[in-house]
This record gives structure tokens, sequence and C-alpha cells, in this order.
């Protein structure tokens, strides 16, 4: 935590600073520590952006739970179409909805600009892990 304070401040204070980009995996805080960890994050983007910041929020990424490289290579070596591999888009939005709204609302409050990796990686309807181009 003290980490964070610290950073903040200097990030507060360093007039060559202008732009933020504040980027979280969500995933990885349990459900009991969701709430504070939002209401810090919360904090910080406010405190920020009063101050003149721009802020930009980047969205979760599409994470499959599984090595990619290790799939990728056992789907090459079987002769397999390694772009079929990865997270469907419902399963991205299911496991990160929650993130997405609180960023949504705190984004609509403080003015903050965003970029959804999957607005770029994913289709409609599925996330790769690998692309061709």
């Amino acid at each position: 935590m003290e980490h964070n304070r610290s950073t903040l401040e200097h990030l507060l204070r360093d007039e060559r600073i202008h732009a933020v980009v504040v980027t979280a995996n969500f995933l990885r805080y349990p459900a009991s520590d969701q709430e504070r960890f939002r209401a810090g994050l919360a904090r910080s983007v406010e405190a920020l952006a009063a101050a003149g910041k721009t802020v930009v929020l980047v969205y979760p990424q599409p994470t499959p739970w599984f090595e990619p490289p290790s799939a990728l290579g056992l789907m090459a070596h079987r002769g397999e179409n390694i772009e079929t591999l990865g997270p469907s888009m419902q399963q991205y939005e299911r496991e990160n909805g929650d993130a997405i709204a609180f960023l949504d609302s705190l984004a609509r409050r403080t003015g903050a600009a965003t970029f959804n990796p999957a607005d770029e990686l994913c289709t409609p309807t599925f996330c790769p892990v690998y692309r061709a181009d």
C-alpha cells in the first residue's frame, strides 16, 4: 500500500507527467478484496483527473486459462488450425463483465479515456491467442 501511495504522490507532483495509463488484472484479486481494490483504484483515478492529468483506463485483456505457447505447440504438432485457439467473447464478457461495468462507470465519473484490448484483438464471437496477420 505504501508503494502505491508514494507512486500516486509522485504522479500527482511531477509536472512532466501529463498522461497516466492505468491497467489492472481484476481477476487476480479474490472476490473478498474486490471492493477495497476498486475503491482504491477509483480514488487514484479521481485524484489524477482532479490534478489535470489525462487518464486512460485499460480494460481487461482477453486471457485464456491455459498456457498459450504449450497449447499452440501441441496443436501445431497435431496439424490442427492454431488460429482456432482462444476464449469466446461470451467467456471474456462473463469473466470480466463486472470489471468492465466498473471501468465504464469510473470513466463516466472522471472523464477518463478508455482502451479495450478486446476491441482490437477479438472478433464479435472469439478472442484468438494467435493470428497470422
